[in-house]
């Protein structure tokens, strides 16, 4: 059986609320959180078929997260 949308949204902001908590309690800085979270959504994008993220923000901007291999440029 499949999930309806509203099974799929309520999942998501319960998952969205468990990280969230678990950031909170972190004694590490913000930057440092951040980063950690940035990480592990890199890990989900190489886990799954994709190379990118777009998620519309409430306040009316996008976020845009893209996996890319690393150019052979040095800067």
């Amino acid at each position: 059986m499949q999930n309806t949308h509203s099974e799929v949204e309520e999942s998501i902001k319960q998952l969205t609320r468990q990280i969230c908590d678990v950031i909170n309690q972190n004694p590490l800085g913000l930057e440092e959180k951040l980063a950690a979270v940035v990480m592990a959504n890199f890990e989900v994008l190489i886990a799954i078929p994709a190379s990118g993220v777009r998620m519309n923000v409430s306040d009316g901007h996008t976020l845009f997260v893209e996996l890319k291999q690393p150019t052979s440029e040095i800067h």
